[in-house]
């Protein structure tokens, strides 16, 4: 298990500045962050409340971070399915997806908001995936559906984070 020490610098989890900011990412999002200090383990669900689902992780400006597809499978289509992290390649999301030009079903995130609406531009994910030191806010992920979709989405894959 990896702690949110070991993914970001003692010094930086207690500057008033990191933790100031934190606090206001929190509030933004209505979300507590989740007990996930503790690990580095995540479980994704292919439908959660919401669009996305709120990892916990506090990522500060300047860190790069690291997520990867552990296990699982998830059904972002009742007609086919169900996929890991890298979605269906056969069919790239169009315009009314949450990430235009990925795989429909594939693992994305974005970096601040909630878990409807705001935050950073979304990004493709997939198997792994880097998340750019440029973002500052609470890790969001998601499966790559339309938003009108996700009522027949099913399962969960699960991605650890890391420190890079």
């Amino acid at each position: 298990m990896i702690n949110l020490k070991n993914i970001i610098s003692e010094e930086l989890l207690n500057d008033p500045v990191y933790l100031e900011a934190m606090e206001k990412a929190l509030k933004e999002a209505d979300a507590p962050v989740v007990e996930t200090f503790e690990k580095s383990y995540h479980s994704i669900l292919a439908r959660p409340s919401g669009y996305w689902n709120n990892t916990g992780v506090y990522k500060p400006r300047g860190i790069t971070l690291l997520v990867t597809y552990t296990g699982g499978t998830w059904r972002s289509n009742r007609h086919w399915g169900p996929v890991g992290a890298e979605g269906n390649s056969s069919y790239i999301a169009g315009g009314s997806y949450l990430r235009p030009g990925a795989p429909e079903g594939c693992l994305i995130g974005k970096v601040g908001g909630n878990s409807s609406a705001g935050g950073s531009e979304t990004f493709a994910i997939g198997r792994h995936g880097y998340v750019s030191p440029d973002h500052e806010g609470l890790l969001w992920l998601s499966v790559n559906d339309e938003t009108r979709g996700f009522g027949d989405n099913s399962g969960s894959i699960s991605v650890s984070v890391s420190h890079v």
